[in-house]
């Protein structure tokens, strides 16, 4: 891949600043044989190190792993959501910052659904959006994991929905609502997983 410009930025979020090594402008952005969007910008960035550690969370909700993070903000508060994997499988979870390195664990946000739904085996990945006073949560729902002890989500990754009243919830599932599913032939044939959420136009 060719680079045709690399740009020095600045970013600031509250009272932290990050400053990025540069930001890569893709000359050749990649084509894929499906017609996917490519990404034309490339971040070079430096690795901080762990800031969430796993094993310690509210009833061992995160004893065997933590991982697949979004992290937002909201009245100077960063709330980060994580897969948390437990003793029963794998749920999003929440952790509080104000510096986004110093976090406090507060346990699943979401729970596993009946026998038999989309998301009955794990319900993870929790990405957010606030309309006005409204908070959406879009997250990733499986009725498929791995054998114990791992019960690692497998496919497919379903996008499920929730709304709550707050940044922390609590979170209620709107079983109604299907955004989206996968597609055979496709390049989401195995997993429709929830991502950036951005609204267009006053609808």
């Amino acid at each position: 891949m060719k680079l045709k410009k690399k740009v020095k930025i600045i970013v600031r979020i509250g009272f932290l600043t990050i400053f990025g090594a540069g930001l890569n402008l893709s000359a050749n952005a990649q084509k894929y044989s499906d017609g996917r969007p490519a990404t034309a910008l490339r971040m070079e960035a430096k690795d901080y190190g762990i800031v969430l550690k796993y094993g310690n969370g509210p009833g061992n909700c995160d004893m065997l792993g933590a991982r697949d993070v979004w992290v937002f903000e909201d009245k100077g508060t960063f709330y980060m959501h994580y897969d948390a994997a437990g003793p029963k499988g794998w749920l999003s979870s929440l952790a509080t910052s104000t510096d986004l390195v110093n976090w406090v664990k507060k346990g699943p946000i979401l729970d596993f659904g009946e026998p038999g739904e989309d998301d009955s085996k794990s319900a993870a990945y929790g990405v957010t959006y606030l309309d006005g006073d409204q908070w959406h949560m879009f997250y990733l729902g499986t009725p498929n994991v791995s054998e114990a002890p791992d019960l690692v989500p497998s496919f497919p990754y379903l996008t499920l929905k929730a709304i709550g009243d707050s940044p922390e919830g609590p979170w209620r599932k709107q079983k109604e609502v299907v955004p989206f599913r996968t597609k055979p032939g496709t390049y989401y044939s195995l997993t429709a997983s929830p991502g950036q959420v951005i609204k267009q136009g006053e609808a």
